[in-house]
């Protein structure tokens, strides 16, 4: 499942959800979009369990499932969409950019955490995350 995004002009911003088949598999699937004729500026990787609609959802595997140092992809000089104010060129043949992939998915193939469970947070008040909202 993928989608490009409405805040990305439908056009600078992908989050795609795919189950890894094998190591880094979400690598190839990042270069694959950098090179597509959509020219996302901005792809974000993430597994099935995140919902690609609900961009809480993708900021949280943003925020616990990427280690910048490995999952980021930084490409530059990159055919850039023709209406894109941040592209570098004069004619819309010549407009280049960067584009930037992370790989927001669980390492292949490792136990990973899923979700962080604290012993004894229900004891607290949270009343920001109360029910009765």
């Amino acid at each position: 499942m993928w989608r490009v995004t409405p805040s990305g002009g439908v056009q600078l911003y992908a989050v795609i959800a795919m189950k890894q088949r094998y190591a880094n598999e979400a690598r190839h699937v990042i270069l694959s979009a950098m090179s597509s004729n959509v020219r996302p500026k901005w792809i974000v990787v993430v597994d099935p369990d995140i919902n690609v609609h609900d961009s809480a959802e993708v900021e949280w595997a943003l925020s616990f499932r990427v280690d910048p140092g490995r999952d980021v992809i930084l490409v530059n000089n990159v055919p850039s969409a023709p209406l894109d104010p941040s592209s570098h060129g004069d004619s819309l043949q010549e407009k280049t950019n960067s584009t930037i992939g992370i790989d927001a998915t669980m390492p292949f193939g490792k136990l990973y955490a899923t979700v962080a469970e604290v012993a004894g947070w229900e004891d607290y008040s949270f009343p920001e995350i109360s029910s009765e909202r």
